[in-house]
C-alpha cells in the first residue's frame, strides 16, 4: 500500500518554473546551449595549440661497421652521430598565431551567445504557449461544471413537461462539443509541456503563473542597446580582428624561419669525438603564401560586408520584434476593454435562459461566441506578454 502511494506521489509530482527562473536553467541545460559552449572549449583548444613551440628533433646514426666472422666490427669509417635540431620562426609567426587563435575564441563565445538567445526566443514562444493553452484548458474544465448545473436543470424541466425533447438533444449536443474541445485542449498543453521539457531539458515540469502585468517598452533605448550589445555584432568584429592578425601572420612567411642544430660524432675505432653547430634556412622564393594570403583578404573583406549586414539586420529585427509587440498589445487591451462587456453578457444570457426569456438557439450561440472571445482574450494577453519578452531577447535587453 505504502509502495502504490510513493508511486502515486512520484508520477503527479511536478516542478512549478517561474519564467526568469526558466532562463537560468536552459543556460545550463539546454543540449544547443551546451553543444555551443563546447565549440568554445574546442576555439580554447585551438589557442592553446598556437601557443606551443615546435618540438625539437633528435636524430642518431652509427655507420660505417663491418661484419668479420659472425661478428660486427668497429673500422676507420665508423661514424656514430648524435644531432638535436628546434625550429625557429621568425618575423612574428607565433605571436601573429596566437593574437589570431584568442581572437577566434572571443568570436565563438559570441557565437555562443547568438545561439543562446535563439534559445532564449524558443523559450519565451513555448512558455506562454503553455500558460495560455492551461489557462484555456481551466477555463474550459469550468465551463463545463457550470453549464453542467445548467443541463441538470433543464433535464429536470424536460422531465416535468416544461421544455422539448428537442431543446433538450441541443444542449447535450453542445456539451458533447465542449467536452471535445477540452481533449484538444489538453492535447495542446500537454505538446507545449513536451516541447518546454524538451527545451529545457526537464521532464515533469509546468510554467509557473505570475502577476507579470503590462509591461511596456521603449524602441529607441532597445536599438541602442541592441547595436551596442548584440552579439553576431561582437562575433563579426572579432572575427575581422582575427583575421587580421592571420593576414599580417601569411605575410610574415616572406620571412624565412631557421632550423638550428646541434651534432655529437665520434669517429674511428677509438671513436674520436667532434662537437658541430648547423644552420638551415628555408628560402621564400617560390612559395610565400601569396594564394593564402588573396584569399585571406578576401575573407577579411567579406566579413567587413557582413558585420555591415549585421548592424542594419539587428536594427531591422527589432524594429519588427517591437511593430509585433506593439500590435500584441493593443490587440490585448481591445479585448481587455471588452472583457467586462462580455461577463456581463454571459451572466445575463443565462438569466433569461434560465426564466424561459431567450431561446435555446440563442443560449447557446451566446455560449459559443463567449468561449470563442477567452480564447482569444487569453491568447492576446499571453501573445503580448510572448511578443514583449521576445523583443527585449532579441534586444539582447532582459533584465
Amino acid at each position: 500500500m505504502l509502495l502504490m502511494f510513493l508511486l502515486l506521489v512520484s508520477t503527479a509530482w511536478c516542478w512549478e518554473i517561474s519564467f526568469m527562473e526558466g532562463f537560468s536553467i536552459l543556460r545550463k541545460r539546454n543540449h544547443d546551449v551546451q553543444i555551443s559552449l563546447l565549440e568554445v572549449e574546442k576555439a580554447k583548444g585551438s589557442l592553446l595549440q598556437a601557443k606551443l613551440l615546435p618540438n625539437p628533433t633528435l636524430s642518431v646514426s652509427y655507420t660505417g661497421t663491418e661484419i668479420s666472422g659472425g661478428r660486427i666490427r668497429d673500422n676507420s669509417n665508423t661514424l656514430f652521430s648524435v644531432r638535436l635540431d628546434q625550429q625557429i620562426e621568425l618575423g612574428g609567426k607565433r605571436h601573429y598565431r596566437v593574437l589570431a587563435e584568442d581572437m577566434g575564441v572571443k568570436a565563438q563565445q559570441y557565437a555562443s551567445l547568438q545561439t543562446l538567445r535563439d534559445a532564449y526566443l524558443n523559450y519565451v514562444q513555448a512558455f506562454f504557449k503553455t500558460l495560455s493553452d492551461r489557462e484555456y484548458l481551466l477555463y474550459l474544465r469550468e465551463d463545463l461544471g457550470s453549464y453542467d448545473k445548467i443541463l441538470s436543470l433543464q433535464e429536470e424541466k424536460w422531465n416535468k413537461g416544461v421544455i422539448s425533447l428537442i431543446d433538450l438533444m441541443k444542449l447535450k449536443a453542445y456539451r458533447v462539443d465542449l467536452q471535445n474541445a477540452i481533449l484538444q485542449a489538453e492535447a495542446n498543453y500537454k505538446s507545449d509541456l513536451y516541447q518546454l521539457s524538451f527545451l529545457l531539458n526537464m521532464d515533469n515540469i509546468e510554467p509557473l503563473k505570475e502577476n507579470m502585468g503590462e509591461p511596456e517598452a521603449s524602441l529607441e533605448e532597445l536599438l541602442k542597446r541592441a547595436v551596442a550589445q548584440d552579439p553576431q555584432i561582437r562575433q563579426l568584429e572579432s572575427l575581422a580582428r582575427s583575421w587580421d592578425y592571420r593576414i599580417k601572420l601569411l605575410q610574415a612567411y616572406r620571412i624565412p624561419d631557421i632550423d638550428v642544430g646541434v651534432e655529437y660524432d665520434s669517429f674511428g675505432v677509438k671513436y674520436r669525438p667532434g662537437l658541430g653547430v648547423g644552420v638551415a634556412i628555408t628560402l621564400p622564393i617560390f612559395d610565400r603564401r601569396q594564394g593564402d594570403l588573396l584569399s585571406a583578404f578576401s575573407t577579411r573583406q567579406q566579413i567587413l560586408l557582413q558585420l555591415e549586414k549585421a548592424k542594419r539586420q539587428v536594427e531591422t529585427q527589432v524594429r519588427q520584434a517591437y511593430l509585433q509587440y506593439f500590435a500584441s498589445r493593443q490587440s490585448y487591451l481591445n479585448m481587455k476593454n471588452l472583457k467586462g462587456q462580455m461577463d456581463e453578457l454571459l451572466e445575463r444570457t443565462k438569466r433569461a435562459y434560465l426564466l424561459g426569456g431567450l431561446s435555446v438557439l440563442d443560449f447557446l450561440d451566446t455560449l459559443r461566441t463567449y468561449r470563442a472571445f477567452m480564447y482569444n482574450f487569453l491568447s492576446s494577453y499571453y501573445g503580448y506578454l510572448q511578443a514583449y519578452y521576445s523583443l527585449l531577447v532579441t534586444a539582447w535587453a532582459l533584465p
